[in-house]
């Protein structure tokens, strides 16, 4: 603070600048804004990821509940229902490209665009997939109001700045006045 007041003391114009403090802010309301988006872009992808590791997981106790583990062939026995690991060929992948694979199916599912050549073979895949879906219209439906309102906020950031450097500038003025 003795800094600040040092600067005025000795420049007065500084006082008043509001070039200087629009500038400042424009700065603040970038770098809020830029954390904003990242805070989206890692919260969909957590989101996103973990979806996936648990539809892993379903399919992996389906898998043990059934016994799919025993059949060796691209079918199961005519008896059996289909399921996502062995229609997709899942076990032929390894674990990474198994959690790329989910991955890229619950990013798909999740933002509802559901590209169509991934897509469950259970009833309890359905039924995971379809809670998914539900899940994924209202978390994505609200990040995506949170983008829009970043980009129309980014047109009035101008007359933002402009507002909050005049209100700064007054404050100085009464503080030094």
């Amino acid at each position: 603070m003795k800094y600040l007041d040092h600067l005025i003391e000795t420049n007065p114009k500084l006082a008043n600048n509001r070039e200087l403090d629009q500038s400042k802010i424009d700065k603040i309301l970038r770098i809020s804004n830029t954390l904003k988006l990242i805070k989206i872009l890692i919260f969909v992808t957590s989101v996103s990821f973990f979806f996936a590791m648990m539809f892993k997981f379903l399919t992996n106790v389906e898998s043990d509940i059934m016994n799919w583990d025993e059949y060796s062939g691209d079918r199961l026995p005519d008896d059996e229902p289909d399921h996502f690991m062995s229609k997709f060929n899942q076990a032929d992948l390894s674990e990474n490209e198994q959690v790329i694979v989910l991955f890229y199916f619950s990013f798909t599912t999740l933002t509802t665009v559901g590209f169509g050549d991934l897509n469950p073979r259970s009833n309890a895949e359905r039924i995971y997939m379809a809670f998914g879906m539900l899940i994924g219209a209202a978390v994505f439906s609200y990040y995506m109001g949170e983008l829009i309102e970043m980009i129309s906020l980014g047109s009035d950031d101008d007359e933002e700045a402009d507002d909050l450097a005049k209100f700064f500038g007054l404050l100085k003025n009464f503080n030094y006045n």
